[in-house]
């Protein structure tokens, strides 16, 4: 008895191993985050360039369900989200600016640029587990 329990024992070790080693891809390897832009801005350089008067602003994403917010950057200054609040992870409100996850959209909202600012600087880096994507944006007069 002691035998066959020991038999099917080691059959169970070396299926459950074949199982976590037959993965056709290795750990790590995430399809890079695809995007509709519905924005309507103009880029130069990679950063996408906002009017004065501000504005809605919302990206798509095709290939993830529900990307979240990763980290914020504010005139190059980096502002993370409270792990204490998984709302954050969602949503964040700065002084100038929101930024919302809905399903696959990400949605930012820019105030109109005051008086006393020339420009400004905001940059988040959203995410879908292993895989991250960033926006830049700039606006100014």
């Amino acid at each position: 008895m002691k035998q066959i329990t020991s038999v099917l024992l080691l059959l169970a070790v070396l299926a459950a191993t074949s199982l976590v080693s037959s993965c056709d891809e290795p750990d790590g390897r995430w399809d890079k985050m695809k995007w509709i832009d519905h924005s309507g801005l103009n880029q130069e350089n990679g950063t996408y360039l906002v009017p004065a008067d501000g504005g809605e602003y919302t990206f798509e994403c095709k290939n993830y369900k529900a990307p979240w917010l990763s980290s914020i950057g504010v005139n190059g200054e980096y502002v993370y989200p409270n792990l204490a609040s998984m709302d954050e992870f969602h949503s964040f409100t700065g002084e100038w600016f929101s930024v919302k996850c809905d399903g696959a959209d990400v949605v930012i909202s820019i105030d109109p640029l005051d008086e006393s600012t020339a420009t400004r600087n905001l940059s988040l880096t959203v995410t879908a587990g292993d895989i991250f994507d960033s926006f830049s944006f700039t606006q100014q007069r």
